[in-house]
């Protein structure tokens, strides 16, 4: 039967994104002529756009090029070995950005299309999600976390050790920096269990670091107003 693998895809491509590749995407996804590919029941009515794109391409450029990159079978496949079956792809030009829009989340039978695909798409890619720029989670049916395509880190697990120990050092960094205020502000002042449990925030729990930072804010808050009201 083969494997299954996800992909979830979200970016903002460039204005000099290939042509062809624009009005490949207009086609698929937001043509009211059905590309050659079987949909889902009544996806037609529920989901095409309107195309956007005057073609200068042909019809049968067009097809030829969704056939080299696979993009029916990427965008459009789907099963129920994950959490979402049916692909709801969405793709336009921003009216404010000038940029194009391209969503979708959809699993296929992969044998490299995706990473094909994502090789080809990523010098267009201008934005993705957060600091590094995420743009596609690719999750195989049997593993256990997502390999993730980041601007910023190209392709990376993410239990990958070398990321794992930046994102520690980072996070060690800001702590730090803000320990110096604090026991500046407040020396002396410790975070104790019972603070915790007032809060309803069990002190084992992995979350409480952010309540501790919470507490700690609060109280340098606190003291600052005393300073202030006593001048």
């Amino acid at each position: 039967m083969g494997m299954y693998t996800e992909l979830i895809l979200g970016c903002s491509l460039s204005e000099k994104t290939p042509r062809i590749l624009i009005e490949t995407l207009d086609w698929v996804i937001n043509s009211k002529k059905k590309p050659k590919y079987e949909y889902p029941k009544d996806y037609e009515e529920k989901i095409y756009n309107e195309r956007f794109i005057d073609q200068t391409f042909s019809e049968k450029e067009i097809e030829e090029f969704e056939k080299k990159y696979n993009l029916c079978c990427i965008i459009y496949s789907g099963s129920y070995y994950f959490g979402c079956a049916d692909s709801k792809p969405s793709f336009y030009k921003d009216d404010i950005s000038k940029d194009y829009k391209l969503s979708f989340r959809s699993n296929c039978k992969n044998g490299g299309i995706i990473e094909n695909f994502l090789e080809y798409i990523k010098p267009y890619i201008i934005q993705g999600s957060g600091p590094s720029d995420v743009y596609a989670y690719v999750q195989y049916e049997e593993d256990e976390f997502p390999t993730i395509y980041s601007l910023k880190y190209d392709k990376t697990n993410v239990l990958d050790p070398d990321i794992v120990e930046k994102f520690w050092k980072k996070n060690d960094l800001e702590w730090k920096c803000f320990d110096k205020l604090y026991k500046l502000v407040t020396p002396g002042f410790q975070v104790t269990d019972e603070m915790l449990k007032s809060r309803g925030i069990d002190p084992n729990d992995r979350h409480s670091d952010l309540a501790i930072l919470d507490i700690i804010v609060d109280k340098i808050c606190e003291d600052y107003k005393k300073a202030v009201n006593h001048d």
